[in-house]
């Protein structure tokens, strides 16, 4: 919750994308879009093959994940996820 307020004082478009219900930071009034997605985790395909197929949506935008089964699968797919998007993390 802390990165997406921070980002949405400086004005920056923000897209929360919940897997889950019990994900509350996407009821943040600084989210500009919400978009839900597959399990990173449970549906990892799914998940990679969705933020790819979108990347023209958000084109040049900065993913930063912001729990851990996020991390993981994102982490895993750096060098295709990478092509497409700015990483905050490529482990």
């Amino acid at each position: 919750l802390g990165v997406i307020r921070a980002l949405g004082n400086k004005k920056i478009h923000i897209v929360a994308m919940p897997y889950g219900k019990s994900d509350f930071a996407q009821v943040s009034k600084y989210v500009s879009e919400k978009v839900t997605v597959p399990h990173p985790r449970l549906e990892e395909e799914q998940f990679i093959d969705f933020l790819i197929s979108n990347s023209n949506r958000w084109k040049g935008a900065f993913i930063i994940e912001t729990d851990d089964n996020s991390a993981v699968s994102i982490a895993k797919h750096k060098n295709e996820l990478s092509k497409h998007y700015f990483l905050a993390s490529l482990h």
